[in-house]
């Protein structure tokens, strides 16, 4: 059964677990209760899926336009000694900031929304889409196999401070062609750095448009996959204008070690922010 956690629920945390209430209770009637409720759930024939942790929440930082930072969460209530644990899945979807926002936090309301639950379904059905992978600027095929999970920890390595950097401005800009793509040492004992480049979750004979970047309008077109109905109505005038935004999202990812079905944790906000050079504000 999953390990109780404290996560935010909304804008103001309402519905958190108190993590020094509940050391106050006795470890072994914790135990105890959280064996019987295991026994009840199995004997109900409900499923009891391994713990998975997202990334540290509000570690998510952003000093240089279109470039961000979140933390993998290494403790050892986490992700740090989670033999199930391979990585973090990423999640995006394109916004016209015309509202100053609005949508987007409609957006994060609804996924966060008590009871939080993991996995992916509440990002799929507010239109977000998984960022695609691949090895070099070029684009081509995704990483293949497998494709996940987007970054990945070394096994070795788990319970390492690991900062994942996100660029899809400034250095990106300056890539030939201009990509956006994300780099981290997954272990400070053999610090290689690893680079994964990011691209939309589209149609893969369009090689042209795969890149985020650089926004225009022969690359961003109204009927993409990755443009929702409200977007492409005003696509054009939100790229003209500098309006084009992106809200990431983040969910750890694993595997069963018993079962190898997919785990993941509750999805994470790590940033809404503008695709357009220094016309951006920055919000998790």
């Amino acid at each position: 059964m999953p390990r109780s956690t404290t996560h935010k629920s909304g804008e103001g945390g309402a519905g958190q677990i108190s993590l020094s209430r509940k050391r106050s209770v006795s470890v072994p009637i914790v135990g105890a209760f959280a064996l019987f409720s295991i026994f009840l759930l199995s004997r109900c024939g409900l499923e009891v899926l391994p713990y998975i942790a997202g990334p540290v929440e509000n570690s998510a930082e952003q000093t240089v336009p279109g470039n961000f930072t979140f933390d993998h969460d290494n403790s050892s209530g986490g992700n740090g000694n989670n033999s199930n644990f391979l990585g973090y899945e990423v999640y995006y979807k394109l916004y016209d900031n015309a509202d100053d926002g609005a949508k987007y936090r409609s957006d994060r309301a609804a996924i966060i929304a008590t009871p939080e639950l993991p996995g992916t379904s509440r990002l799929i059905g507010r239109g977000f889409r998984r960022l695609r992978t691949y090895s070099s600027v070029s684009f081509g095929a995704p990483l293949s196999p497998p494709d996940i999970p987007v970054v990945s920890t070394s096994y070795d390595y788990k319970s390492d401070s690991i900062q994942f950097q996100f660029y899809f401005g400034g250095a990106a800009e300056t890539l030939v062609p201009p990509t956006a793509f994300a780099t981290w040492v997954p272990s400070s004992v053999a610090p290689t750095e690893y680079t994964v480049y990011f691209g939309r979750n589209i149609d893969l004979s369009a090689a042209d448009q795969q890149s985020f970047l650089p926004v225009n309008d022969t690359r961003y077109k109204p009927d993409d996959p990755d443009v929702s109905t409200d977007l492409a109505s005003t696509l054009a005038d939100a790229i003209s204008q500098s309006r084009l935004y992106i809200g990431i999202f983040a969910l750890g990812y694993g595997l069963d070690g018993q079962t190898f079905q997919e785990l993941y944790s509750i999805p994470v906000p790590i940033i809404y922010t503008s695709l357009q050079g220094n016309a951006y504000s920055y919000t998790n």
